[in-house]
């Protein structure tokens, strides 16, 4: 019966044919889902490397549909080749990475040892008091304990003027691509705004479609790539997630932050709380990383996760708290690296730490109950479930923040550890950085802190722009190890210093095509390597939010210039937030006071800017800019502003889209891409 049901079918057989481009294209041709997944790709092969799971899933849903199984065998004989025994060990990328383009390569540099192994390390929101390498004024036992981040700094090149965005995803944003935030992104929207008025290649938060990004010239120069921790870079389609952009695998979310022990997002659908992770994994799956979700039940503790259970393809250790989790992941990328001694890898690693709401497990937290009796105690502000809103709870804050970095720092040095035992230190390059200043807002709720520099996260003062950085790791030569680097650096420039160790051209050719701004970044492969080279950077534009305060709704709010005679001078236009400077012990017990209600306005009919020399006040409490003898610098800086606002880039990004919400619950629960490629 079977047989001859097969007999009257007119696709008899063609399982046979199951690598046939007629086969697919007449199922694409049949389905109205299957075209607007497969529309962007030359071919159906490119379409299933891409979403293999989504093609054979609606293909196999046509085959009942239309009984014929015929068709519903060629898709159980792919979903075999894919997933079983003849699966590709390692996904690879086929024509459709970064729409086709092929990249130019170079030679890498002729002092470097070869292509090395590059782990970026990007903590979140970490301020400069919590690194133990800066000078620290509290009496009595250690809050600060770095000890990882203190002997990579020690054997390494510390980057003293390593300048971020104020805020997160403008910082990831411009890493990724290679551009100033001016360039690229400087609204730190929610992943689920779009706009079908927009152009959709600019529409949507995080990276324009058409900007490379890292990854993809990673990819070109021979490495594999991989994505762990927090993306923030865009989520709209599937070009916007880390795989879309060039990383072989990942293991990510897409907010701003979610929670440390569910990994459920800030916000909910129709009153269901949505979970923020996703995964793409080596056999080509991409989608929910249900597997990795923390389970806790309706009374865990909220703070240290007691209660929690991990998932079952997480690490177990510490009731599944995410950032083990993603260290985890971490761990298993580098173990499972195949001939590290030819095959370069790239591991971006964006931990949630040390970003609210403040979790920790209860073994971290123990080590720092001497800080009780200064802290400033409770209510710190946590966004987890069952409730929907924030919801305070009883802690103490600064205790939290400094058991969440040494938590961060652990973590870290089990993995530098692991990449000695693997015997590929010596041939790897650790960067660090952070995306941002210090939290200091909501009355020290957040726990971070940037003293002595002024202001924090969400300020172009430097306590919130200047951010803790590094390079370090066995590759680097011994000459400049134990050094540092006094330099103008944007994070940007780690675009074009990765390419050039890569062997890749870091010009961007496809937004070129597109016509979007180009790439901003500078090798410093030369302040790696020790030697001096002529075109380092001296000018740096500071990007803002456009707010009502800025003229024409600028988004770039101040410069900072490197003179010929090493005086470093920064001038900030507009209203200013958080003009304010913390103490060493901050939050303490006393403290009582809104970091926002302090502006400085740097626009007034007196004065046009605010002036400060960073070299010799790097606590930025001088203001120049009145001195008749400074007029004339701040007419030169002002006129590097009004250059880089006329080259910035601010596309229409749209709206919150009910679409995503929609396909959240389509998606079980999960975010994930909500407009069709």
């Amino acid at each position: 019966m079977l047989g001859h049901h097969w007999a009257q079918q007119d696709h008899l057989f063609l399982f046979v044919y199951v690598r046939l481009p007629v086969f697919w294209a007449f199922v694409v041709s049949q389905s109205q889902p299957l075209k607007r997944t497969c529309k962007k790709f030359r071919n159906w092969e490119h379409c299933m490397n891409k979403h293999p799971v989504t093609l054979l899933s609606l293909a196999g849903s046509m085959a009942f549909q239309h009984g014929s199984y015929a068709v519903l065998t060629v898709v159980m004989c792919n979903m075999w080749t894919l997933g079983g025994a003849g699966a590709t060990e390692n996904y690879q990328f086929g024509s459709e990475l970064n729409g086709g383009i092929t990249e130019n390569l170079t030679s890498p540099p002729e002092a470097a040892p070869g292509k090395p192994h590059i782990l970026f390390v990007l903590w979140d929101d970490f301020g400069w008091t919590g690194a133990g390498y800066h000078p620290q004024a509290v009496d009595g036992p250690a809050e600060i304990r770095t000890p990882t981040l203190d002997s990579l700094v020690r054997s390494g090149i510390n980057m003293s003027r390593h300048y971020v965005f104020y805020c997160c995803s403008p910082t990831r944003s411009s890493i990724q691509s290679g551009r100033n935030p001016i360039h690229v992104n400087v609204l730190n929207a929610d992943p689920d705004v779009w706009s079908d008025a927009s152009n959709p290649d600019s529409a949507g938060a995080g990276i324009a479609r058409n900007m490379t990004t890292l990854a993809a010239k990673m990819v070109a120069g021979g490495y594999r790539t991989h994505f762990v921790g927090k993306w923030d870079c865009g989520m709209a389609t599937p070009d916007h997630t880390p795989r879309g952009r060039g990383y072989h695998t990942s293991l990510s979310y897409f907010h701003h932050e979610n929670s440390y022990w569910t990994m459920k997002d800030t916000g909910s659908c129709n009153k269901t709380q949505i979970a923020d992770l996703w995964v793409a994994e080596e056999d080509g799956f991409e989608g929910p990383a249900e597997s990795y979700l923390t389970l806790c039940p309706e009374n865990y503790n909220r703070t240290t996760g007691l209660g929690c259970v991990a998932g079952s393809k997480a690490t177990q250790a510490d009731r599944g708290y995410e950032d083990r989790v993603f260290a985890g992941r971490v761990e298993s990328i580098i173990q499972a690296h195949e001939n590290p001694e030819k095959n370069p890898l790239f591991v971006f690693w964006a931990p949630h730490l040390v970003h609210t709401s403040l979790m920790v497990p209860s073994e971290y937290l123990d080590d720092f109950d001497f800080m009780m009796s200064t802290d400033k105690q409770g209510p710190v502000w946590s966004h987890d479930p069952p409730n929907l809103t924030a919801i305070p709870f009883e802690g103490h804050t600064r205790q939290l923040y400094a058991a969440m970095v040494h938590y961060a720092d652990t973590v870290l040095g089990e993995v530098v550890d692991l990449l000695v035992q693997r015997e590929m230190w010596n041939n790897t390059l650790v960067v660090f950085s952070t995306d941002n200043g210090g939290a200091i807002y909501g009355n020290g709720s957040a726990g971070g802190n940037n003293w002595p520099l002024r202001g924090g996260k969400g300020s172009n003062f430097d306590g919130g722009v200047r951010g803790c950085a590094f390079a370090s790791g066995g590759w680097l030569p011994h000459s400049v190890r134990g050094t540092t680097y006094s330099g103008l650096v944007g994070a940007w420039d780690w675009f074009a210093t990765f390419s050039e160790l890569g062997g890749v051209d870091p010009t961007d050719l496809r937004a070129a095509e597109a016509g979007l701004p180009p790439i901003d970044s500078i090798s410093i492969v030369d302040v790696l390597l020790g030697q001096r080279r002529s075109g380092r950077r001296t000018t740096l534009l500071l990007g803002t939010e456009p707010t009502d305060g800025y003229a024409d709704g600028s988004t770039v709010g101040g410069v900072l210039f490197l003179d010929a005679t090493g005086l470093l001078w920064k001038i900030l236009v507009g209203p200013v937030r958080q003009s304010c400077w913390t103490g060493p012990r901050f939050p303490n017990r006393t403290t009582n006071f809104i970091s926002s209600d302090w502006v400085q306005n740097c626009t007034t009919t007196e004065q046009h800017a605010c002036l400060f020399q960073l070299d010799v006040d790097p606590e930025e409490r001088r203001d120049l800019g009145s001195l008749p003898e400074n007029q004339d610098r701040v007419q030169d800086l002002l006129a590097l502003l009004d250059a880089g606002r006329r080259t910035a880039y601010n596309p229409n990004r749209g709206q919150t889209d009910p679409r995503a919400c929609a396909r959240a619950l389509e998606l079980g629960g999960f975010w994930g891409p909500f407009i069709a490629a």
